[in-house]
């Protein structure tokens, strides 16, 4: 049979490492000077955004930033590759096409990333 093909295992290479407890996490590394990360999430699946208002969040104790999508783009903080790298049956590698990190005018889905709050502390973070 060939490989991938319907009804076929695929090896996952993170998988042993994960199921026998030695997976390793971002949530498990601190760092001297540490600061955290939440992203606000769309709760709507199809939106335009029309514009943002980040002062209020960015005046919340422990706050250190607040970018939006456009603040992302504009400050050239790159892409994301999506995808696992796959290759075909041929050998060659997969295509993973570049996303943006977070969308900037037009949310398309539930949960799709608009803000990013960077603070002291996830909890400050998440406020």
């Amino acid at each position: 049979m060939t490989r991938y093909s319907i009804s076929q295992p695929v090896t996952q290479v993170e998988a042993p490492r994960l199921v026998t407890g030695q997976g390793r996490y971002t949530d498990d590394v601190t760092l001297p000077r540490q600061a955290y990360a939440f992203f606000l999430r769309s709760p709507y699946a199809h939106a335009d955004i029309m514009q943002m208002n980040t002062s209020a969040a960015k005046a919340m104790p422990g706050v250190l930033t607040v970018l939006t999508g456009a603040d992302y783009a504009e400050e050239g903080l790159g892409q994301l590759t999506g995808g696992s790298p796959v290759k075909r049956r041929d050998g060659s590698q997969m295509y993973r096409p570049d996303r943006p990190a977070m969308t900037r005018d037009r949310v398309y889905h539930i949960g799709q990333s608009v803000a990013i709050v960077v603070a002291e502390t996830i909890n400050q973070a998440k406020d």
